[in-house]
């Protein structure tokens, strides 16, 4: 399912609420970084 926004400020808002949502949830971004195909080695 894609999403249209109507606006530039449309867009702004969306990425706003996306990232104060992952901002909310600090476990749900150490589950992303722990996973092995998440993590980069030299």
């Amino acid at each position: 399912c894609a999403t249209v926004w109507d606006t530039y400020d449309d867009i702004l808002d969306a990425c706003q609420t996306a990232w104060r949502f992952l901002l909310n949830d600090p476990d749900r971004i150490r589950s992303i970084g722990a996973r092995k195909w998440a993590c980069v080695t030299p």
